[in-house]
């Protein structure tokens, strides 16, 4: 409670970070003497990566001798097709504008009208259900 006695608002985490570190948050504080609390490694949870492969996160080597090799072709397929997506967006927006701006205009329509069903009928629910608290009572 606050001082003036009303309801503090929630704290509320927004945010979720993954590390990818080989230390986890438990191992990290404990190396500073000290013990990691429950909210701590909540807020930054240890999760194992192994697909059980024996590449750890690696699935398959896609027809590659090692991870060495693997590596190897996705660095080299990254620097060969690096910008393409973003060439090949702009080509497609540029060529068929007139109708990507109506379908993106009806799209917008479409959610935009969803919103303000969902949003009537959660009024509308929680108005219900506030009456049937007060019949409920009596």
């Amino acid at each position: 409670m606050a001082k003036d006695v009303s309801a503090r608002p929630p704290i509320i985490w927004k945010t979720l970070l993954l590390s990818s570190g080989e230390v986890d948050l438990s191992q990290h504080i404990e190396s500073a003497g000290k013990k990691a609390r429950g909210g701590q490694i909540v807020r930054l949870p240890s999760i194992p990566a192994d697909t059980g492969s024996g590449w750890y996160t690696i699935e398959s080597l896609y027809g590659c001798t090692d991870g060495k090799e693997f590596s190897g072709k996705i660095k080299g397929s990254a620097r060969l097709y690096y910008g393409s997506a973003g060439v090949a967006f702009l080509e497609k927006l540029a060529g068929d504008y007139p109708t990507i701006e109506a379908d993106t205009k009806t799209s917008i329509s479409d959610i935009v009208k969803i919103f303000n069903l969902t949003s009537y009928i959660l009024h509308l629910t929680s108005y219900i259900l506030h009456i049937g608290k007060c019949y409920e009572s009596s």
